[in-house]
């Protein structure tokens, strides 16, 4: 039973009708993209590289390739947040030449 209000292309469900389009879907890609310019693939694979090296990717991808342990985890944290008070400590001490 096809209701007259509707345009075409619509199926009727249990509570209401629903609309189906069939629009081509572009792929849309995910994440840091370069454009290659001039055939100069070589160029394009260097600027992504640096993309990623910047923003950490790298580092994420390593990160979570292996499963660690909640524990390891904070252990891991609090590591580096002892050697970043001790690396901010180091900075602002005055060194002194000792006296004998």
């Amino acid at each position: 039973m096809k209701n007259n209000n509707w345009s075409k292309g619509v199926k009727e469900g249990f509570n209401k009708p629903r609309r189906h389009f069939n629009k081509p879907q572009e792929k849309q890609f995910r994440g840091a993209s370069v454009e290659v310019r001039n055939d100069d693939v070589n160029g394009a694979i260097r600027r992504l590289k640096k993309i990623l090296e910047r923003d950490d990717r790298q580092k994420d991808l390593a990160k979570n390739e292996f499963y660690e342990k909640p524990s390891a985890k904070k252990k891991r944290k609090k590591a580096a947040a002892v050697k970043r008070t001790h690396k901010e400590m180091s900075k602002n001490r005055i060194h002194r030449k000792r006296m004998y």
